[in-house]
């Protein structure tokens, strides 16, 4: 584990900041460029995934592959961004993946161990992540199986908003209350961009009731239907936008 993520990643929390490494990458490890920019290599690694899902459709086997990725990626660098203020190195160019039996991300192997940005905006520490790192990655997954990028920036949506919520608990260790927030904020339910470019993260949230043994509670659905209720054995993912049992729905305010 990177070191200055061993003070937020221990306990419970170890499992999740342990993707990330500053190492050589081994022999079978993969160059995040090379994944992206050779069909082959990425088709490979899905037809592992397929495989591992014991299905052939490709649209909702990429989408799950992509939340293994996601998954694994995530916790490490959005905590870091978001309550250390620091930002690896996340060009495809610069880091490696090493790929499991099932041809889902079992580690990234960075160049170094990134570097501070204390004072830095929030594009500067995110524009890597999603302008260099997850838009390229997302467009070569796209092209290859046909899921819809909406579905993949779906997926992102849901694991950074699942982990800054639990990230937030974190902060007054920090002495920083409110980084949680505020990042989610600008990620998650701003339209645009400051600079003006449409976020890709960014769907207007939507809730529904839900009538079960004689209650009806409310729930925010996801943004976004992940597919993987196409998979064998799967369903919908509680709160699916896609679900018929959620009748009424309404957009959530702001």
């Amino acid at each position: 584990m990177m070191p200055v993520l061993a003070p937020i990643f221990r306990g419970e929390w170890e499992p999740y900041g342990a993707a990330l490494r500053c190492a050589s990458p081994p022999p079978s490890a993969v160059p995040l460029a090379d994944l992206i920019a050779r069909p082959q290599l990425l088709r490979e690694a899905l037809s592992a995934h397929a495989r591992h899902c014991g299905s052939d459709a490709l649209r909702p086997v990429a989408s799950a592959w992509s939340r293994s990725y996601l998954e694994a990626l995530l916790p490490p660098v959005v905590v870091a961004a978001t309550l250390l203020r620091h930002r690896f190195e996340l060009a495809p160019e610069r880091l490696s993946v090493a790929l499991d039996a099932t041809g889902a991300v079992q580690r990234f192997y960075l160049p170094d161990q990134g570097r501070p940005h204390g004072g830095a905006e929030f594009t500067l520490r995110y524009q890597q992540l999603l302008e260099m790192h997850l838009a390229p990655l997302f467009g070569a997954l796209t092209r290859l199986s046909g899921v819809p990028m909406k579905i993949l920036w779906g997926n992102a949506a849901r694991y950074i908003d699942s982990v800054l919520s639990h990230a937030a608990p974190l902060e007054p260790r920090l002495g920083q209350p409110g980084l949680a927030a505020s990042d989610r904020h600008a990620l998650l339910d701003s339209p645009q961009h400051a600079d003006g470019r449409i976020n890709p993260l960014y769907t207007r949230p939507r809730r529904a009731t839900l009538t079960a043994n004689g209650a009806t509670v409310t729930h925010t659905l996801h943004r976004q239907c992940c597919l993987v209720y196409l998979l064998p054995g799967r369903e919908y993912c509680e709160c699916c936008p896609l679900d018929r049992r959620y009748r009424v729905i309404r957009a959530a305010p702001g």
